[in-house]
């Protein structure tokens, strides 16, 4: 039995999916990118104009949430890869737990799904 039967999930409807994974991947990639890049290393280059009264606690807290981010963005990154790595071998739309093929509107809500509900 073909993969596409096993999933339940038509050529066109993983045509979307994929489709929708690498946009989000390319979004996400930029973003990364801007954050890593852009928005960490300029974090301190503004200080010497400010007379330093809790400029580090306040620049501490502005690397926090840009490390955050950074880790947030890595994560999603990492789970629209694993999915397209699914959708290479075969096993896209399948629980990962049981085996069964997970609903296309789970995967249309969130197309790195790995489990069904």
């Amino acid at each position: 039995m073909s993969t596409r039967s096993e999933t339940n999930l038509t050529q066109e409807q993983l045509e979307d999916l994929r489709e929708r994974l690498e946009d989000k991947q390319s979004r996400l990639a930029t973003e990364l990118k801007r954050l890593e890049e852009e928005e960490l290393p300029n974090l301190y280059r503004e200080e010497e104009s400010n007379d330093g009264y809790g400029d580090d606690a306040k620049n501490d807290q502005i690397r926090q949430r840009i490390v955050a981010q950074i880790k947030r963005r890595r994560s999603d990154l990492q789970a629209v890869q694993a999915a397209l790595g699914r959708m290479e071998n075969g096993t896209y739309g399948l629980d990962q737990r049981t085996g069964d093929p997970i609903r296309f509107e789970r995967l249309q809500a969130l197309p790195t799904a790995r489990t069904a509900i």
